[in-house]
């Protein structure tokens, strides 16, 4: 298996991050990683209408986030799947702010393993009394996890539908109610994860047949067979985007970017 932390070399930013998930990786994750370039979002649509592929629910994503920078993000990451085919290898996907908190220990599963803590979510932590969306566990720190082991991610099991993929669930919100909460669905921040090459073929097929969404979004263990390590090894230290828009109207937003010192948006963090 190959380790890579895709990141951006004209970002000083990026590039710094990128060499801090490579330390905590070899000092906690007792693994090498490498670099791999990932795609500019300057030449981020070119890219992709050169793989014939095409961007889906643009509107809906241009909410939240720049499109240039969304398709750059997916490309970078089906590079590396493209990279898993042609060498018929594992490969460890890791995006420039993924910090390593535990080792990994590998275990070998043809399919997409989930390795860094979601973005929210609580399924995998044993008290679930806390709401699970946009920092609603604020102050409650780091809980436990349920046992450690290996957990395939079996939606079949669900007795309601979910939200469509990228949505939020909140357990307060009348419109959910009628919805399953596990958040199980998509897999909530690709910041660290590894693709099996059978897999990451599939996922070139898919994408080009059917289009493109932000990379985690895509990932869905409706269309590709998922798992998650526990405990998880890395976690995402969110401190910059290269993506998001600027929501100062939005409680999340200002939830995640006032627990950071000195948060730096889009255009700081691509410079």
């Amino acid at each position: 298996m190959k380790q890579y932390v895709i990141h951006i070399p004209s970002s000083k930013i990026s590039v710094k991050n990128a060499q801090e998930v490579i330390d905590s990786a070899k000092e906690i994750g007792k693994i090498d990683v490498e670099l791999w370039e990932g795609q500019h979002r300057d030449g981020a649509f070119r890219k992709m209408y050169e793989k014939n592929m095409r961007l889906h629910r643009m509107e809906e994503w241009e909410n939240y986030s720049y499109l240039d920078c969304i398709v750059g993000c997916f490309m970078s990451h089906f590079s590396l799947w493209e990279e898993s085919v042609r060498t018929n290898e594992r490969i460890m996907i890791l995006e420039h702010d993924a910090i390593f908190v535990n080792e990994y220990k590998d275990y070998y599963w043809d399919g997409i393993v989930n390795i860094g803590r979601p973005l929210w979510g609580n399924w995998f932590l044993k008290d679930k009394k806390v709401k699970n969306a946009f920092g609603e566990n604020k102050g409650h720190g780091e809980r436990e996890h349920i046992e450690d082991g290996f957990y395939k991610r079996d939606i079949d099991k669900c007795e309601k539908p979910h939200l469509g993929a990228g949505a939020a669930y909140k357990q307060d919100s009348p419109d959910h109610k009628d919805y399953c909460g596990c958040e199980k669905n998509w897999l909530v921040g690709a910041h660290s994860y590894i693709v099996s090459p059978r897999i990451a073929g599939e996922m070139v097929d898919f994408a080009t047949k059917y289009g493109i969404l932000p990379a985690d979004v895509f990932i869905r263990p409706e269309y590709f067979p998922m798992a998650d390590y526990l405990p998880f090894c890395t976690y995402q230290k969110q401190n910059s985007t290269m993506i998001q828009r600027d929501l100062p109207d939005e409680q999340w937003w200002r939830w995640k970017t006032g627990a950071v010192e000195n948060w730096k948006g889009v255009e700081d963090t691509w410079k």
